[in-house]
């Protein structure tokens, strides 16, 4: 499965386990049959309170070049980090502790870097519920970064990016950019890191298969708002020279949009811990932002129903219908959770 000794491996695979006894199995059994030789595999522990610990040990057990460490705290970044610091392959793969993939999908994806000098490899994204390649049928590989600058709209439009998982990506690069994941989703370890790769490429038959996986619309409930996420997204795109490009911006609105909406649904929830008038303020306060305004006033056109009610509202800027509409959103979701609302 691994490496041993000093050797340099050819991929660092960088495990994120927080309670994950009844998962890992599943995932140390798809690395143990892809098809690259050569692979440092790390699970970083992240304060598991359920048999994760006792699971990894057995694993060591039967495989000693498995690599294992803990950590106290349960946030995801830190796991990440601590991979990227014991890293030696070539390139780094991340993984949830929760998640496979198919058989030879990170030899595909090394073959598609080594044979191309790439500093980026994704294949498709997917959970048992749908999958996030959309009409990418085919491998796309591009000849250049202005290309790829071009086209990247269309991986943030669909969730592949800046979903980190699933990615092949050049410990080189990640070093020189500096990149670290930090409690944003990985979207700041992802922009930094496309700041500075060269050379990308997608292959639809590497298939990563996430068992909980967010929308294409974001990382975090909140992301437009409190986190920078979006400011990110308009900094990296504009880097590129692509801030008047309209399928780019087109994209990046649809993204605030329905962060917003997916906000304001979470904070009408009864999870949201704040107290009704601080609800008040906060929806207040994020309907009222002259960005909102500006893209809530755009000429879009919108496939979902909840955007469109709620668009309305928060043109009008009527922070009562507003959330009488959050509520009710809310409570479909909690009410059927299996129903999939689309939020654009």
């Amino acid at each position: 499965m691994s490496v041993s000794g000093r050797s340099i491996p050819k991929v660092s695979v960088i495990v994120r386990a927080h309670n994950a006894a009844t998962t890992l199995p599943r995932l140390l059994d798809c690395l143990a049959a892809q098809t690259l030789d050569k692979l440092q595999i790390m699970v970083i522990d992240a304060a598991s309170t359920d048999a994760t610990l006792r699971v990894l040990s057995m694993a060591q057990e039967r495989d000693v070049t498995l690599e294992a460490a803990h950590i106290e705290a349960d946030e995801y970044p830190h796991a990440y980090n601590l991979g990227i610091e014991r890293a030696r392959g070539t390139y780094l793969f991340f993984m949830d502790g929760s998640d496979t993939m198919a058989r030879g999908t990170l030899e595909r994806l090394y073959t598609l870097c080594e044979d191309h000098n790439l500093d980026l490899a994704m294949g498709s994204v997917g959970t048992s519920e749908r999958s996030f390649s959309g009409q990418l049928s085919t491998r796309v590989l591009y000849d250049s970064n202005d290309q790829f600058h071009r086209d990247a709209w269309r991986f943030f439009a669909l969730g592949l990016l800046p979903y980190p998982e699933g990615k092949l990506m050049r410990r080189s690069c990640v070093k020189q950019a500096g990149s670290l994941f930090s409690c944003d989703g990985g979207m700041s370890f992802m922009v930094s890191f496309l700041k500075e790769a060269s050379g990308v490429a997608f292959d639809p038959l590497a298939i990563y298969n996430a068992n909980t996986l967010c929308d294409p619309v974001g990382w975090g409930i909140t992301d437009c708002m409190e986190d920078g996420s979006q400011d990110m997204l308009d900094e990296l795109f504009a880097s590129w020279g692509l801030s008047q490009d309209a399928q780019t911006q087109s994209m990046l609105q649809n993204r605030y949009l329905a962060g917003l909406i997916a906000s304001i649904i979470h904070t009408c929830s009864p999870a949201c811990e704040l107290d009704g008038a601080q609800k008040r303020a906060h929806i207040e306060k994020a309907i009222m932002d002259d960005r909102t305004q500006k893209v809530a006033h755009g000429d879009r056109s919108l496939r979902s129903l909840i955007a469109r009610m709620m668009l309305a509202a928060i043109r009008r800027k009527d922070v009562t219908m507003t959330m009488k509409e959050g509520e009710l959103f809310s409570w479909l979701t909690r009410r059927y959770p299996n129903l999939k609302m689309d939020l654009v």
